[in-house]
């Protein structure tokens, strides 16, 4: 369960999964990022996905992956079999130096609409093909949908200009069609 309040964003039981934020963070980068930059259209302060809100993002600058299994800490150089070693290496150590207040923007809240688990499935539920087919509804989708232009309507807010209209537009329209293609594969 989530609450949206301005910029701060919690979950009841105080955990975010650094795993499944990393999965989102790469939709993010790799589908979402660009929409914006294609359309020239600059991300809101406001915008839950504004990367200076992101909780884990000194987190993961901090992280050096040299190869699958090394990875090195960049505050201290101490090095790291697994990237979940890594992890906790973080939280135990450097703390204070990776998390700060201002960073309150947990990705991983924005799996359900970014459908983190169609990226990343788990393969112990079998056929992940077919239940992505199976469990896409359209009635599911209006609602995912209404989400989404929340989201754009906070990341990329109107304006007076035409110009910026005109790019908005756009955005939305690659927004809209990036949606449906990520809920009903």
């Amino acid at each position: 369960m989530l609450y949206w309040s301005g910029l701060l964003l919690l979950h009841l039981n105080g955990h975010c999964s650094i795993s499944q934020s990393r999965v989102a963070r790469s939709v993010l980068h790799e589908v979402i990022f660009p929409l914006f930059d294609y359309t020239d259209v600059v991300i809101a302060d406001q915008c839950p996905f504004n990367p200076k809100y992101d909780i884990y993002a000194v987190h993961e600058q901090m992280k050096n992956k040299i190869s699958d299994y090394d990875w090195e800490c960049q505050m201290c150089g101490k090095r790291f079999y697994t990237e979940k070693s890594f992890d906790s290496h973080i939280g135990n150590r450097h703390k204070i130096n990776a998390y700060s207040q201002s960073r309150t923007i947990c990705l991983a809240s924005y799996c359900p609409l970014l459908r983190c688990s169609v990226l990343k499935p788990d393969f112990a539920y079998g056929n992940q093909m077919f239940w992505d087919e199976a469990l896409c509804e359209t009635g599911s989708f209006s609602d995912i949908s209404k989400q989404c232009e929340d989201i754009l309507n906070k990341c990329a807010p109107g304006n007076d200009s035409s110009h910026i209209q005109l790019h908005r537009k756009c955005l939305y329209e690659q927004f809209y069609t990036m949606s449906i293609f990520i809920w009903c594969i």
